[in-house]
């Protein structure tokens, strides 16, 4: 995870994956997807507009890869908004 102010990192930090606890997919907005990744110790952090749009499916992958648990991700099939 890293914190950049106009290409200056004010806040960097490593996750690895023994300390993730678990992901929830959400919308925000209208039609914008995010992650909220939990952490086991530390702050939980989001990952907002997805671009490209594999990414999504990069994350549901990987969660299922390392048996993340995951929540909503069938909320972004309700209605694709394209």
């Amino acid at each position: 995870m890293k914190y950049l102010f106009h290409f200056l990192t004010i806040y960097k930090k490593e996750v690895h994956i023994n300390q993730v606890v678990g992901m929830k997919f959400k919308r925000v907005g209208w039609a914008k997807k995010s992650v909220i990744v939990q952490i086991n110790k530390g702050f939980n952090f989001r990952i907002a507009n997805f671009h490209p749009e594999q990414i999504y499916n990069g994350l549901i992958d990987f969660a299922a890869k390392y048996e993340i648990p995951i929540s909503n991700p069938e909320l972004f099939n309700f209605r694709e908004i394209k």
